[in-house]
């Protein structure tokens, strides 16, 4: 009984991969460009939303946060009983040894270049916009590129300017 039913099975399932759609070059309705979004306000505000999604991330704050005081003596975390240890990431802040390759220093950098990286994005996608962006978005997403330069410089010092 199960062989007859496995061959059905397989039987429908091979009827019904040879009877699937070949046509792959079906018109595409909705497509957005920069002729045709952002043209109003609604759309420029939802167009710069990913900024704020890039630097609201609570991984961005707990990591900027461990930068700035793991790495002084005004907190430690300490490793009770081997937990928390963490490949030595924490106690690599509080001695100043840590490397690039730290985790704490990998994922502020990570976070806040996609930031910067999104906010190029953003504006580039208002000015090859046939409509004029709102200048209060515009300062909005600029505000948020200068922040993020300003939290890379005070934690990397001199970092390249795109």
């Amino acid at each position: 009984m199960n062989k007859v039913l496995r061959n059905i099975f397989f039987s429908l399932l091979s009827a019904g991969c040879l009877s699937a759609c070949h046509d792959l070059d079906v018109p595409l309705e909705s497509k957005l460009n920069p002729s045709n979004f952002p043209q109003t306000q609604a759309q420029f505000i939802l167009a710069s939303g990913p900024v704020y999604t890039a630097f609201g991330s609570a991984t961005l704050t707990r990591e900027y946060w461990f930068l700035q005081s793991l790495s002084t003596d005004e907190c430690i975390l300490p490793a009770r009983g081997g937990n928390w240890f963490d490949g030595a990431n924490y106690q690599q802040m509080h001695l100043h040894t840590w490397t690039p390759d730290n985790g704490c220093v990998n994922m502020g950098w990570s976070l806040l270049t996609t930031t910067i990286s999104t906010c190029n994005q953003v504006l580039s996608t208002f000015a090859s916009s046939p409509v004029e962006a709102d200048p209060q978005i515009l300062a909005e997403v600029k505000t948020m590129r200068a922040l993020s330069y300003f939290l890379m410089m005070d934690l990397y010092g001199n970092i390249p300017v795109v």
